[in-house]
């Protein structure tokens, strides 16, 4: 494909339907808008322009594939989503590697087989393939009940059955499936914390940090990075925490470097991968990759797998990978319990109105009058009524 100018790429980008904000978005990138450019053509899509968003999108996914890349049988690709064969990022991301891995002997029916062309994976099917997998492991639930919970979604995810399934099903079918084999949670499932004695301080332990030859200085040991506290010495407010977080720690330092896996890493993460990863390393400490899957509907594992190998590329091996989807529980009962000590409420307020509230004017400009939210003092028990609605899908998005 001839080079095209930037006023030739933003005409042909408007006309199948990208928005002037995205446009602008795309061209700062020069790999990226010639093969978004190359994908569009490639796709016969033009007679039928303006394309529908998720058509848009799904071409522009490609193109952050591709980063100027010219991969031989790319048409079938393009042509794949203008038919509405490819509508997923994980189906087009498939679609990629198999024309990338087959240049001269491209087989249409290997490559919808590869990118799950026509595959349709209902919610009663997701529902027998997860019932099937707990079943397999149900003495183990049973003995451990629901300490297991947070690794099963992990390992529902990488069920080969599951691979085309929406992500979005996983986690409701596993609580109902849990609470269906071992009831509800009771105190068999209450953590116990035992408060303990503060040890006594040994003076002989100030004498050996005397002794400490200093370590090379170095962006660990200076600035911001320099004045954080020792591990153990965090400020916080309830002694069992943070005597339960010591005996976890045991001196050394954690750190954690937390994703959202719903799209590529860019050059600013590489800073929060070196920090993180880095301060835990110096300090012969441990840090953690914690994917922050809240986002299921967005999230596709071509991201999993990217960041994993970013982190690697950059010389960091995580201690381990975790999901913020694993506490989904936790985050639950932590707040109905701010809902039902008052500090939390649910509220109905439109964006307009929650401007309003916090002094923005009708123009647009700040300085107006602010006032409470008119859903702030109603009832605890109204607001756990709103909030378990949410929880159980009553408001659809």
């Amino acid at each position: 494909m001839s080079s095209m100018s930037e006023e030739q790429l933003c005409q042909l980008f408007s006309q199948v339907g990208f928005e002037d904000k995205k446009i602008k978005e795309i061209i700062k990138n020069n790999k990226v808008s010639t093969s978004l450019a190359l994908v569009i053509q490639a796709s016969d899509a033009l007679d039928s322009a303006p394309l529908d968003k998720s058509e848009t999108a799904l071409l522009h996914h490609l193109a952050t594939l591709l980063k100027g890349k010219e991969v031989e049988g790319i048409d079938h690709v393009s042509k794949g989503i203008h038919s509405k064969k490819l509508t997923s990022n994980l189906q087009v991301s498939e679609a990629l590697k198999y024309v990338e891995s087959h240049p001269n002997n491209f087989n249409n029916e290997e490559f919808e087989k590869a990118s799950g062309v026509g595959i349709q994976v209902t919610e009663d099917e997701v529902k027998k393939i997860i019932t099937d997998y707990l079943n397999t492991i149900k003495d183990e639930i049973e003995n451990n009940r629901y300490k297991m919970v947070p690794a099963l979604l992990a390992n529902v995810r990488q069920l080969p059955q599951l691979k085309w399934a929406s992500p979005a099903l996983f986690k409701p079918i596993i609580d109902a499936q849990i609470l269906a084999m071992i009831g509800p949670k009771d105190e068999r499932d209450v953590v116990k914390k035992e408060k303990k004695k503060k040890p006594v301080k040994d003076s002989r332990v100030d004498d050996k940090k005397k002794n400490v030859v200093e370590k090379a200085r170095n962006m660990f040991t200076e600035g911001f990075l320099g004045d954080l506290h020792k591990p153990g010495e965090e400020p916080q407010k309830w002694d069992d925490t943070i005597q339960a977080h010591r005996e976890f720690i045991k001196g050394k330092v954690y750190t954690r470097f937390p994703p959202e896996p719903n799209g590529f890493l860019h050059i600013g993460h590489s800073k929060a991968i070196m920090v993180n990863f880095g301060y835990a390393k110096y300090h012969d400490g441990k840090c953690y990759l914690r994917y922050d899957d809240t986002n299921p509907e967005a999230e596709e594992q071509v991201y999993f797998d990217s960041i994993l190998r970013c982190v690697k590329w950059l010389g960091f091996e995580p201690w381990k990978i975790t999901y913020s989807s694993d506490y989904f529980d936790q985050l639950y009962e932590l707040a109905e319990k701010l809902i039902k000590s008052g500090y939390a409420y649910v509220d109905h307020s439109t964006a307009e109105e929650v401007k309003a509230q916090r002094g923005v004017k009708p123009d647009g400009t700040p300085g107006g009058e602010r006032f409470p939210s008119p859903w702030r003092d109603r009832s605890v028990e109204e607001n756990l009524t709103e909030f378990r609605k949410m929880r159980d899908g009553f408001y659809k998005p």
